[in-house]
Parts: C-alpha cells; structure tokens; sequence
C-alpha cells in the first residue's frame, strides 16, 4: 500500500512540474493581446506556463434553448499560446450528451462500471 502511495505523489508531482502557475505580469506582451482581442470579456484567468507555451483557463457564459426556454450556462474554457501569440489550441467544456454518438458507444462497451463525470471539446490550430 505504501509503494502506491508514493507513485501517485510522484506522478501527481511530475505533472504538476511541468505546468507552472503565472501572474499575469510575467505573460509576454504578444500573448495578453491576442487573449484580450480574442475575448475582451473576459476579465480573469488563470494563467499557467505549460513548456514554452502560455495556457489560460476562464470560464465563458453562453445562453441555451432548453425547451423553448432560454437558459445560461457557464461552461470551462481554455487557450493555448505560443510566446508570439499564435493560438495553438482551444478547449471547451461540453456536455455529455453532447457527445457524438460513436463516442458515448465506444465508452459504453470499453470502459464498463466506469462513469464519465466530464467532456471536452479540444481542436487545435491545424
């Protein structure tokens, strides 16, 4: 039990190690206009170095049809930068029933007894 614990305090540190949290004071210039033009609403994140590449996570608001009513959802959403300010990837939070179907499948047959708790939508810019 305690060879267990120990990996998963190593892995749990070798993650946290390569993503580091940043103020916002040490964001290159590049990256803080390209985020600000690209989501001028948004007034916080959180912003963390991930390599060479910038990453910020904030949370977006969007208003949904649920049964002829209007409904508003916050939802997670992340950017991914490079130090020129080259958007290099998105991800958004989605629901899971927003799923394409193929995928809700394949996790009903792979992954019996396990329950998803949560999606994502990620694309990059290629």
């Amino acid at each position: 039990m305690n060879k267990i614990s120990i990996c998963c305090v190593l892995v749990l540190t070798a993650f946290g190690v390569d993503a580091q949290k940043l103020k916002e004071a040490d964001i290159p210039a590049a990256v803080k206009e390209t985020f600000t033009k690209q989501f001028p609403n948004v007034k916080k994140a959180e912003w963390e170095k991930e390599g060479d590449n910038y990453e910020a996570e904030f949370k977006v608001s969007r208003v949904v049809m649920d049964d002829k009513n209007a409904k508003k959802e916050n939802l997670e959403k992340s950017v991914v930068y490079s130090a020129a300010g080259v958007l290099l990837e998105t991800e958004e939070e989605i629901k899971l029933s927003a799923l394409p179907a193929v995928i809700s499948e394949y996790l009903s047959k792979n992954y019996v007894g396990y329950t998803s708790e949560e999606a994502s939508k990620i694309t990059d810019n290629k």
